[in-house]
């Protein structure tokens, strides 16, 4: 295997030299790290936005759609700072209704159909608005899928518009 064309996701490189990069004057926000709670979520979760995601391949999310999510949150003026993400492959019903339940999320944002089956909400859409119990969830395809599709991407672009940016 080669070294070549190795690549990290733009999160790790900020967490892994986070205080080594550069030198930051007092006038520079210095960004958060990234910080796995001893929850199991990766993310601060200052502003309890739950982004629950299935992934086999990594424990939290791998490279690509890490990137992606990124980009996702960038856009809506967020961070790993506002999130937990988490990662719930391989979980039962049961242990995610109960994460959900003790998190209190105030907004979910489903990159997997597996909570959302759970949170019986009537008969569930891709790229809807739906508010349950003080919360606002919207479901998306898995991050993996967005980038080859467009038409997902608006959709789901409009939605965080809803929910983030209050147009």
């Amino acid at each position: 295997m080669s070294l070549d064309n190795f690549q990290m996701a733009d999160a790790l490189v900020i967490e892994l030299y986070k205080d080594s990069l550069i030198d930051l004057d007092e006038k520079q926000n210095v960004t958060k790290s990234l910080k796995i709670s001893s929850q199991g979520y990766l993310g601060e979760y200052k502003k309890k936005i739950l982004i629950p995601v299935t992934d086999a391949t990594a424990a939290h999310l791998a490279d690509a759609p890490m990137q992606q999510l990124t980009g996702i949150l960038n856009a809506c003026q967020l961070s790993f700072t506002d999130i937990a993400l988490l990662n719930v492959n391989g979980w039962s019903d049961e242990a995610m209704l109960e994460q959900i339940d003790h998190l209190e999320p105030e907004i979910i944002i489903c990159f997997t159909d597996l909570i959302l089956q759970q949170l019986q909400l009537p008969s569930p859409e891709k790229y809807k608005i739906y508010k349950q119990a003080n919360r606002t969830i919207v479901w998306s395809s898995a991050l993996t899928e967005l980038p080859s599709d467009k038409t997902q991407r608006l959709q789901l672009w409009d939605c965080l518009q809803k929910i983030f940016l209050k147009q």
